[in-house]
């Protein structure tokens, strides 16, 4: 059964909240990539914020029901990995995410297995690592250009180049050696 709530009491000031409470250091933020009205595929793009680890997962058509499909077969891979890896995740409206409360619960048990916060409205800047993400990706899909006939595996080595930079923003170490 999939289900839906107001989005009102998840918002981003809710994360700042959640993190104080939990003492959650790292959370992932999440986007879609692409032309939703044009563009055959997508790409989900994750990162971790704090040390900039990139995860980029290719879809063909996403609906609600295949981002929750997703994370549930992320969960069973991860097994109890899932709950501290994913403690929240920070994302924006789109309608893929409406049915926000089946990913946070592990649909076998009823088991609260992460949480999901949204972005206020018009308010990219309350994520902008993955909105940066975006950017870096677009030099190599240009904006307007049709996503079709891009595999798990070109995402898997864009996310494995962009993870093995040393950075910087992250003491001159690699969102990889971070992450491991």
């Amino acid at each position: 059964e999939i289900f839906s709530l107001p989005f009102k009491n998840f918002r981003f000031s809710s994360l700042l909240i959640y993190q104080a409470k939990k003492r959650i250091v790292v959370y992932w933020e999440m986007d879609f990539l692409g032309a939703p009205h044009s563009s055959e595929q997508m790409i989900m793009s994750l990162i971790i914020p704090q040390f900039q680890f990139v995860y980029l997962v290719v879809f063909n058509n996403p609906k609600q029901e295949d981002v929750i499909n997703f994370f549930n077969k992320l969960d069973k891979v991860l097994g109890n990995d899932f709950e501290i890896l994913f403690e929240a995740i920070l994302t924006d409206r789109d309608p893929r995410f409406n049915c926000f409360k089946n990913i946070e619960v592990r649909d076998d048990d009823a088991v609260i297995r992460t949480r999901i916060f949204f972005c206020n409205p018009g308010a990219s800047n309350e994520k902008p690592l993955v909105e940066n993400l975006n950017q870096q990706i677009r030099v190599i899909f240009p904006k307007g250009c049709l996503l079709s006939n891009i595999t798990q595996e070109l995402c898997d080595e864009i996310s494995s180049n962009l993870n093995s930079r040393y950075l910087d923003s992250v003491v001159d170490k690699r969102p990889l050696d971070f992450f491991t």
